[in-house]
């Protein structure tokens, strides 16, 4: 008898996190003139992480501290967002202004999303009329 091995969404494993996008300006940013800072985890299908990492230690404001600290901006200066997954679902949280097609595009490439086709996008931005979490200065 013989078997059938298939690869099975639930069986890959997935990058999610925090980012920035850093531009000189908005109009870079819109443009597409922008660098993609990224801080990945490998999890599982369900959003369960796959290696050890310390959540406390991966806000934007710890990651920015330790790592950019003598940028002279606050982390806030560049528009920033997070990736997460849950149950096969990817959420893309940001300011509501950076959901364009080339920073969306940006963000799953970064994060190696595009193959995995089978999993369900959801961007999630707060409206720019009551104010961001991800407000940002650029």
């Amino acid at each position: 008898m013989n078997s059938i091995n298939e690869a099975r969404k639930e069986d890959e494993l997935y990058y999610e996190g925090p980012f920035w996008i850093k531009a000189d300006t908005y109009k870079d940013m819109m443009r597409g003139n922008f660098e993609l800072i990224a801080y990945k985890v490998l999890v599982n299908y369900d959003g369960e992480p796959q290696e050890h990492y310390n959540k406390r230690e991966f806000t934007h404001k710890k990651l920015w501290a330790k790592d950019f600290s003598d940028s002279g901006f606050e982390y806030y200066h560049y528009p920033r967002g997070r990736v997460n997954i849950y149950k096969g679902t990817v959420y893309i949280n940001l300011h509501s202004k950076c959901n364009t097609p080339k920073v969306i595009d940006a963000i799953i490439k970064e994060y190696k999303l595009e193959k995995f086709s089978q999993l369900d996008f959801e961007i999630e931005y707060n409206d720019i009329s009551q104010g961001s979490h991800y407000n940002f200065e650029i």
